[in-house]
């Protein structure tokens, strides 16, 4: 029950656009930004984590940078707000509403999983095994080290930040 919002969405608010992507994953910045991201149905009350990923932004446009992840919010407002989708309102639905999620997932030809360990079939394997090289982007593994860098980037900014 996670939902993204681009770094590139958010700076398109007058009052972030002066900000680069950097600046905004400053420990400081996020009384700033939380507002904005509870306006967009992230339940600021929980875990928000930064991570860079090449997506899609509200316009549709291929971007390479950072999206701030956390749980959609179970509010009504929130729920019924411009920026909540068919699938984020099930979410938010299916929390409140157990057999509606059992349900949802029955007709969607999908089982729960109630282990509950959060692994994947799929995390083990690298990405290349299911992606064979002729049908990777060219700048694949550009894309990849570059994402990399990022990843390290926002680590060293929120952790020396917080121990200061």
């Amino acid at each position: 029950m996670s939902r993204c919002i681009s770094f590139r969405d958010l700076k398109l608010i007058p009052e972030l656009s002066g900000f680069s992507e950097m600046q905004m994953l400053l420990p400081a910045m996020d009384a700033v930004i939380y507002p904005y991201l509870a306006l967009f149905g992230l339940d600021v009350e929980y875990t928000i984590s930064y991570v860079p990923n090449v997506h899609r932004d509200m316009q549709g446009k291929v971007a390479l940078g950072f999206m701030a992840r956390g749980q959609v919010s179970i509010n009504r407002n929130d729920i019924n707000g411009p920026f909540m989708g068919m699938e984020d309102r099930l979410q938010a639905v299916a929390f409140l509403d157990r057999s509606l999620l059992e349900e949802m997932a029955e007709l969607s030809g999908k089982m729960l999983d109630y282990r509950g360990d959060g692994e994947s079939i799929m995390e083990d394997e690298p990405f290349v095994t299911f992606f064979p090289y002729e049908m990777q982007e060219p700048d694949y593994r550009d894309v990849e080290e570059m994402i990399a860098r990022l990843t390290d980037a926002c680590a060293r900014i929120r952790k020396s930040s917080v121990t200061q």
